[in-house]
Formats: structure tokens, C-alpha cells, sequence
């Protein structure tokens, strides 16, 4: 009697598993059954994009683990991932990625859900991509240097992003994880939140938004300085390559707080900067001619738009367009970060840049991942399904990672232009067992097979 398993596509993923060190920090939390369930759950995500239902039907053949598992079965097991057991992992996953001098980016993004009956997380809200469903939010904290999301937060679907900045400080504190700095983009600015930084202990780097208007009267005072070779900073891009900016930092006293205001202007982004600012001026009309309005655009209606409402023709919304034309010549290209730990210009600036990893890693969440539409009954289903997701994200944002890398300069990988493929291609490896004393026979690679083998380091029998 013999048996065949199909172990290329897991023998890629379980190695990945192995170099991040997950299953003992899951291990730790669920248990060992329930960590090798998630992570030959997360693996089926990773390598089908379908439903979690249909789970135990690919790992057949594939992963003894979870190939007995039925609909129902999946959904009991998702719901078991309770809140103490994830905080558990959390706290164990963030302790093994700590660095006492690194930076974490934190972002959120909108989950669009199809039901509002039965999860209390499920609401109409805000949504980034101005879809009209219900919908959930989710938060990552992740490391910047090492790519490694390490922290996910659930939150109700109406909630704004910039109202989540506590949930994350009271998880950090919760698990222990202090003394880092943050990187974060506008939306989370707003002086209540750059109070709770500081009298928590936790530093951050922010983007400060086109309608705060204080920072104008500082770029106003630096606009000489930062056209000098004063300013001149010579930067990496995200990609390694030289860039030169011109920054000037200026120390201030904001709350009773010291901070820094690095005041950037890149003539070579001034025509980006001056489309971005008309489409921001185009939704702020649309906003005011609608009535519906948005608290934080409140100074730009106030400075670039007159509002006329008469009984017969009704609201009426005039751009100022003098005002517009004047404040394009004089910011476009200037924009400004705002952070309270000290280091060099080109330290904070290309820490910031660096936070480009959460887009990643979204981008990864809604398209390679499925999700981007969730069909779940209950809260507790929801959110072990979210933390699934989560685990499988951390694995397949290694995997590209290390596919990227390991393409640069070997013709033959350069063949394989996404992790799909790479997977696909490892698919046909098989192993026979026999019952009895007899030892397995292992398929023969092929030629692309072995050299991912070899470039990858996997454990294959020669």
C-alpha cells in the first residue's frame, strides 16, 4: 500500500514558516494542533485565494492537518481564536521582533463586508476607496527594517482612522511593547493624538496635512534656507538609490512638548503636488454643494471656497480662484513632517519614505489574500478569520520579499514573475510513501524545480 503527496508548494511556505520562527510563537498560544490548523490554513489562502470552507478539499493529498476540515468545522475553529489567545501570540511575536532603535509603520484599511445583522464591527463608515458597502477596519503595525507585520487591530467600520491612535497605544502597553517610534501618514494627525505620544512615551513621525495651517508661516520663514545648500540632504529612495531633497528641521514648542518640523521641498514633485492639491479642492466643492462635510477640511472651505445660498437657486459654491493660483505658487512642492525624536534630517526623512511597506502590505491583504470582501456570520468568526489572514500575510509578504531578491541576479528565476508562479511551478513535487519498512521516493525535479531548490536552500533529498 502506498500513498502520494503533493509538498512542493508547502515545502516553499513551511520553509518560510521556519525562517520567521511562527509556529513556536504560535505554538505557545493555541497549542500545537491549533498552530499547525492556522498555518496549513494560511498556506491554502496563500496558495488558492478561495474561501476557508474549501480547505479541507485542497489538502487532500496535500496537508493531513486540515484536510478532514468541513465548512462548519472551519467556522468553529476560527470562532476558538479567542482575544486572550491572540494577545498571547501578539505579545510573544512582538517580543521576538523588538529593536530598541527601529521604526514601525501603522496604517489602516477598510474591509467591505456583506452583512450588518449578526457582527457589530460590520457598519456603513468612511471607506478609502468610496465604495458603498458595509464594512469593517483593519489595523497593521508593522516593522519597517524587516518587513514583518507584527500587530492587527479590528475595529468598527464607521470609525475614522485618525480616532485609532489609543486602541494602538493601549495594545502596545498591554503587551509590553514600549520606547519605539511610529511612522504614520495624515490621516492620523490631529493634536489629541500627538498628545496621547507624548504623555505615553512613544515617539512618532507624521505627515502634517495641507489644511493644518500653522506649519505655512514656518515654510514661509525657512523658504530662503531651504533654496540654500544649508538644505541640501542627500537621502536612499525605497529602492537604495541616491536621491537628493532639501530639508531644513526646526525645533518647537508645541503643548508644552519639544518636537521637530522637517520642512521638505522637492522641486521635482511640485506638478504632483499641485494635481494632488485641485483633486483635494475638487472634493471640498463637491463636499460644500452636497452639504455634506467633512470637520477636517473646515479651513479649506473657510479659505479657498464663498458659499451662496438664496431662496430660488439654492446653494451656489464659487472657488476663490486668485487665492488658489497664489497658494499653488507658494506650497506646491513644500510639504512637511512633523515627529519629536531627534535625528538627522535624512533619518527621519527616509524613515518616513520607508512607511510605504503598509501599502505593501494591503495591497498583499485585499488582492493576493481575498480580502477585500469577507462573508462571516459573528464577531468571534470574523475575527479569527482576520487573524488567519494575518498569519498568512506575514508569511507571503516574506515570500515576495525573498523572491524579489533572489531574482536579481539569476536569469533562470527571473522567468517566475510573481509568487504564484513560483508556487505553481513547485506543485507537481510529490512524495510516495510506502507502508512498511520501505523509505519514500521523492519525484525528480525539473530544471527550474531544482534551481529554486538550490536558491531557496529548500530540504530535498539528492
Amino acid at each position: 500500500m502506498s500513498s502520494t503527496t503533493l509538498i512542493g508548494e508547502t515545502l516553499v511556505l513551511d520553509d518560510i514558516v521556519r525562517e520567521l520562527g511562527l509556529e513556536k510563537h504560535l505554538k505557545g498560544a493555541f497549542g500545537k494542533d491549533g498552530a499547525k490548523t492556522i498555518i496549513g490554513m494560511a498556506e491554502y489562502l496563500i496558495c488558492t485565494e478561495k474561501a476557508f470552507s474549501w480547505c479541507g478539499d485542497w489538502a487532500e493529498g496535500r496537508n493531513p492537518k486540515i484536510e478532514h476540515m468541513t465548512s462548519q468545522s472551519v467556522s468553529d475553529f476560527l470562532s476558538s481564536l479567542n482575544n486572550d489567545k491572540r494577545n498571547t501570540f501578539y505579545d510573544s511575536w512582538m517580543k521576538a521582533n523588538r529593536c530598541v532603535k527601529g521604526y514601525f509603520c501603522f496604517d489602516s484599511t477598510n474591509i467591505g463586508c456583506h452583512s450588518t445583522e449578526t457582527n457589530p464591527l460590520v457598519e456603513y463608515g468612511y471607506t478609502h476607496g468610496h465604495m458603498a458597502l458595509p464594512q469593517a477596519n483593519i489595523a497593521i503595525l508593522a516593522r519597517q527594517d524587516t518587513m514583518v507585520p507584527i500587530l492587527s487591530i479590528v475595529y468598527n467600520g464607521s470609525r475614522h482612522d485618525s480616532t485609532t491612535v489609543r486602541n494602538l497605544v493601549d495594545a502596545l502597553k498591554k503587551l509590553g511593547l514600549k520606547c519605539i517610534c511610529i511612522t504614520l501618514d495624515k490621516g492620523y494627525y490631529s493634536e489629541k493624538n500627538l498628545q496621547i505620544f507624548h504623555s505615553e512615551g512613544f515617539d512618532y513621525i507624521i505627515c502634517v496635512p495641507r489644511n493644518v495651517s500653522w506649519q505655512y508661516e514656518i515654510i514661509d520663514s525657512l523658504r530662503d534656507r531651504l533654496l540654500s545648500l544649508e538644505a541640501r540632504t542627500e537621502v536612499l529612495d525605497s529602492e537604495g538609490k541616491e536621491q537628493v531633497v532639501q530639508c531644513i528641521a526646526k525645533p518647537l514648542i508645541r503643548n508644552g512638548r519639544r518636537c521637530y518640523l522637517q520642512v521638505i521641498y522637492n522641486p521635482a514633485a511640485r506638478a504632483e503636488a499641485e494635481k494632488n492639491f485641485i483633486e483635494l479642492l475638487a472634493r471640498c466643492k463637491k463636499e460644500l454643494e452636497t452639504n455634506e462635510l467633512v470637520a477636517s477640511h473646515k479651513e479649506l472651505y473657510k479659505q479657498f471656497f464663498e458659499v451662496r445660498d438664496t431662496p430660488k437657486r439654492g446653494r451656489k459654491v464659487l472657488e476663490k480662484g486668485p487665492v488658489i493660483a497664489e497658494f499653488q505658487k507658494k506650497y506646491s512642492g513644500y510639504w512637511c513632517l512633523l515627529t519629536n525624536r531627534k535625528r538627522s534630517r535624512a533619518e527621519i526623512y527616509v524613515a518616513y519614505q520607508q512607511r510605504n511597506s503598509s501599502e505593501i502590505f494591503y495591497d498583499i491583504f485585499k488582492n493576493d489574500l481575498n480580502g477585500d470582501r469577507i462573508t462571516v456570520h459573528t464577531v468571534e468568526t470574523f475575527e479569527g478569520k482576520m487573524f488567519v489572514i494575518f498569519i498568512a500575510l506575514t508569511i507571503l509578504s516574506r515570500l515576495k520579499s525573498k523572491l524579489a531578491e533572489k531574482r536579481k541576479d539569476n536569469k533562470t528565476l527571473k522567468r517566475l514573475k510573481t509568487y504564484a508562479q513560483l508556487l505553481m511551478r513547485m506543485s507537481t513535487l510529490s512524495k510516495i510513501s510506502f507502508r512498511g519498512k520501505y523509505k519514500p521516493i521523492f519525484s525528480t525535479p525539473s530544471k527550474l524545480q531544482r534551481e529554486i531548490i538550490a536558491m531557496f536552500e529548500l530540504d530535498w533529498p539528492v
